[in-house]
């Protein structure tokens, strides 16, 4: 990752749009991990990789103006959406273009977060350690370090009849890889950050099994609606396999409105790690 025209989903309006309604599907999950981390009314969080700033809109809106929320993001592009979403809050908050891979956390941001949150970051990232070195950088002794990032991407499938939908799997599992991610890296983090000189506070596994009637299902679905033709252009997925997989996401749509709703689909699952900075090592 050293541009903003690097990311492997790329800056489009459209994958735009993607991330808003993916948050707006997974933002109780989220919830859930700030309440157990305890942020509120005044916290100060660093949200790390905060793309067009739709999770760092709700956590300016949590902590409200006595706390202070700042992003850290790759695209130009997003960091000005994240800011023209942010001047909206009643929050001190700020943007800033920053790219993890090549350097440190600016010094004026070093000790001075009571919480950083990242989800979907490191699993795009060549060298995920530096993103645990920003977060304790970032963080004051006893400040908690939250992540959201996947631990089995391969459990993401269709049931039953999703031979198509398995390819577009490995092709996405491919696609991230060569652009030198690591789907599955919520394996790696707790050892990254114990290493570091975090204790985790909480390991908690993310699985759901989404019928078609189910609002998150369009996350899962869309995704291999709006990526498939993408691996094709790049030569990732033949075009049969695009088809196949679009057409049983399809069918398994018809069969439930036709009373038969035996299909679902299991998203990748994933890992929700909550670790506390103990001190320098």
């Amino acid at each position: 990752m050293t541009s903003h025209n690097d990311y492997v989903l790329g800056t489009r309006d459209d994958e735009m749009a993607r991330l808003s309604r993916q948050h707006d599907l997974w933002r109780d999950e989220c919830e859930n991990a700030w309440t157990f981390g305890d942020i509120r009314s005044g916290s100060r969080v660093l949200d790390i990789g905060c793309g067009p700033g739709v999770a760092t809109v709700d956590l300016a809106n949590i902590v409200g103006e006595s706390g202070r929320v700042v992003g850290l993001e790759l695209s130009p592009r997003y960091v000005e959406e994240a800011a023209k979403r942010l001047s909206q809050c009643n929050c001190k908050s700020s943007v800033h273009v920053h790219d993890l891979m090549k350097s440190p956390l600016p010094q004026e941001l070093r000790g001075h977060f009571d919480f950083t949150w990242s989800r979907w970051v490191s699993m795009f990232v060549s060298r995920p350690e530096l993103i645990v070195d920003v977060a304790h950088d970032a963080l004051v002794t006893g400040g908690c370090a939250i992540f959201h990032e996947y631990v089995e991407y391969e459990s993401y499938a269709l049931h039953p009849n999703g031979k198509g939908v398995s390819a577009f799997v490995r092709a996405a599992v491919h696609s991230f890889a060569e652009f030198g991610g690591n789907v599955n890296i919520g394996r790696r983090l707790p050892t990254l950050l114990c290493e570091k000189g975090f204790s985790i506070q909480r390991l908690r596994s993310i699985g759901k099994a989404l019928r078609p009637t189910d609002p998150l299902w369009h996350w899962p679905a869309g995704f291999i609606r709006t990526y498939a033709p993408t691996l094709v252009e790049r030569g990732q997925l033949s075009s049969a396999d695009a088809a196949a997989a679009i057409c049983e996401v399809n069918d398994a749509e018809a069969s439930n409105s036709h009373g038969r709703a035996g299909a679902f689909i299991m998203p990748p699952t994933l890992l929700e790690i909550v670790a506390r900075k103990d001190g320098a090592l």
